[in-house]
């Protein structure tokens, strides 16, 4: 398959942007917020998508895309939450999604919100 890498960086940024925005805070653990979010775009791409909610505001989002010509289903996981932040020690606000000279800024973009956007992109290209 030929991809328009480009097109895919570009809606990899908007994707983890938006996912940056979403406060997931973890005490006391906000994962709806960010779940959603993956739940929209995951739907947008036209794939069925189940949200678990826990407790007020804690839960998972479940999407399986079948497998095909004999292909076990594949699963997308990655934990949604992330650490508290302190604003005041931040160069952009922690949950802004800013974009400035090439870089993304908000808590989780250096770890697990950036590599589940990773894997979501590769997920959808599949």
């Amino acid at each position: 398959m030929n991809f328009d890498w480009g097109k895919v960086k570009g809606e990899a940024v908007k994707i983890l942007s938006r996912y940056l925005q979403a406060e997931t805070t973890n005490p006391p653990g906000k994962e709806m917020a960010g779940a959603r979010v993956l739940q929209q775009v995951l739907e947008n791409d036209g794939l069925a998508t189940t949200l678990l909610e826990s407790q007020p505001e804690r839960g998972n989002l479940i999407c399986t895309m079948k497998g095909k010509d004999g292909l076990s289903p594949l699963i997308l996981l990655h934990h949604i939450d992330v650490v508290p932040a302190e604003a005041d020690k931040w160069k952009h606000p922690p949950y802004s999604g800013a974009v400035v000279d090439g870089e993304i800024w908000g808590r989780g973009a250096q770890d697990c919100k950036s590599l589940g956007i990773i894997e979501l992109m590769a997920f959808l290209l599949l």
